[in-house]
């Protein structure tokens, strides 16, 4: 386990003067030596990144190496066999993911990330704006009072009822045909599943998104100088007058009636999908995603936008998204498992002056500690050269799943037969008093042979450590008075983990 110096964005969305981004942020400089002056806390604190990507690279605090290049020359050290099977390209893996930290005070761009298909394509054609060839899914858990944002399109329905209230709505997405299309569809009873649907739904976004820049102008001055004087406004009237105020002139104000509105609580997440549009709206959020920066932007930014590529990608699903609660894996974890594989999310809460001991990851791992906790890890191949073995032995299972072809699960039948082999070798040599030398093990560790109780040396050093852990966990459930608050044995973690 390495602490890392972690990047922090400064971008003009941040929140000033509060946000967990500032506090993690100015934390996480102050334990690397850095001066966290006035000049480091003033201004709008928008994002702090933690991983591998060059625009925010993270960096080892003991030796200043940046993270990307740490992982490069140790493999499968910091990202196991499978993970590196799995993304790897070339016999070359990064760390599949990008975690973020993020303090909205106002509106993100409407946007949406290519999938893997077209970011390839967006890369090789504009390398400037789209500098990754990855997919971007991410997933967004609300660690703030409550967190904002605007979340897929909004049901068909919805979004007709919505035109037939705001009749400059209708004015600015200006492609009549299609909201004619659109209404003899839902008159017919089809729902948005339906392509027909979804194509007049295509058509009328591409057509408000795409307008003549004096027609949203117009049309936005006349709906909020009459939504501003309506006695009581719903939720999306008031957030379309909120997005007026921070960007006035902005087509992306009217999405405020074409996305869904969604706001989520502490323990919620929400997964936005590759190809599918969102903004975020206000506070704090643990953001995951696939390690890239694509984004394609159509409103609400000053940045680079690129509108005809994001209405023709977008999928059009429509109607409320899911709201994550996540899954109770124990007493002390809830995780969220979004529908991609790059990662999960784990969410620790111990009671105070408790203990929890994670189980080993086959891939890896970065921990946040927020609230007066504190992380110590527990090496469970230190001993007797175990670290050196247990790096031999997933050495050993990537070389024959290149050469074989094989899965993680078949190669380390392999590796284990292999182990077996030269396990009993040695058991043999020490039986006829003739001993191997030390230095001819491969995937044994020094005096195994002698001692064959434990199938692996990670699972003998945790038998002899397991007496020491049972009696720091039984003090700790002592401490707190709730023995069902803490685990009661250390989880065996998997051989090469």
């Amino acid at each position: 386990m390495r602490e890392l110096r972690c990047a922090t964005q400064r971008y003009d969305w941040g929140i000033v003067g509060s946000g967990l981004c500032r506090a993690l942020g100015a934390a996480n400089a102050a334990r690397n030596g850095a001066n966290v002056d006035d000049a480091f806390m003033d201004g709008p604190h928008a994002e702090l990144w933690i991983g591998t990507h060059p625009n925010g690279m993270s960096v080892l605090s003991d030796t200043g190496v940046d993270l990307r290049a740490h992982v490069a020359e140790n493999q499968v050290q910091c990202l196991g066999a499978r993970v590196i099977d799995r993304f790897g390209d070339g016999g070359r893996c990064d760390v599949p993911f990008l975690m973020k930290i993020l303090s909205v005070a106002k509106a993100l761009s409407v946007q949406a990330h290519p999938d893997k298909k077209l970011a390839k394509e967006l890369h090789a054609r504009d390398p400037k704006n789209y500098r990754d060839d990855n997919h971007k899914p991410e997933m967004a858990l609300c660690v703030s009072e409550r967190f904002e944002a605007m979340s897929g399109f909004a049901s068909a329905r919805e979004v007709w009822e919505n035109a037939r209230a705001h009749e400059e709505l209708r004015r600015a997405a200006s492609d009549e045909e299609a909201w004619s299309d659109l209404e003899r569809a839902l008159a017919a009873g089809k729902g948005d599943d339906d392509d027909e649907v979804k194509g007049a739904f295509k058509r009328v976004f591409t057509a408000l998104m795409t307008a003549e820049k004096a027609t949203v102008e117009h049309e936005l001055a006349l709906m909020r100088t009459r939504v501003a004087a309506k006695e009581s406004r719903d939720a999306k009237e008031s957030l379309f007058l909120r997005l007026c105020a921070q960007y006035p002139g902005d087509v992306g104000a009217f999405c405020a009636f074409v996305l869904n509105y969604v706001t989520i609580t502490p323990g919620q997440a929400i997964v936005m999908a590759a190809n599918e549009p969102h903004a975020y709206l206000s506070g704090d959020c643990v953001e995951v995603m696939a390690t890239s920066d694509n984004v394609v932007r159509a409103g609400l930014t000053p940045k680079f936008r690129d509108v005809r590529v994001l209405c023709d990608m977008l999928t059009y699903t429509l109607g409320p998204p899911e709201i994550l609660t996540g899954d109770v894996i124990d007493a002390c974890t809830r995780r969220y498992v979004p529908p991609f594989e790059e990662f999960v999310l784990d969410v620790v809460a111990c009671a105070s002056g408790s203990t929890h001991v994670a189980a080993a990851r086959d891939g890896p791992s970065v921990w946040i500690v927020h609230r007066g906790a504190s992380l110590e890890p527990i090496d469970c191949a230190s001993v007797d050269g175990g670290a050196t073995t247990a790096k031999r032995y997933a050495d050993r299972q990537l070389e024959i799943m290149r050469a074989r072809r094989m899965n993680e699960r078949e190669a380390s039948v392999v590796v284990d037969a292999e182990r077996a082999e030269e396990l009993a070798r040695f058991a043999a040599a020490e039986r006829l008093g003739e001993p191997l030398r030390e230095d001819e093990r491969v995937l044994t560790s020094p005096g195994e042979g002698s001692h064959g109780a434990y199938s692996s040396e990670i699972e003998r050093v945790q038998a002899g450590e397991e007496e020491t852990w049972s009696a720091r966990l039984e003090r700790a459930r002592r401490n707190v008075g709730e023995e069902e608050l803490v685990p009661r044995r250390a989880p065996r973690a998997r051989r090469g983990a």
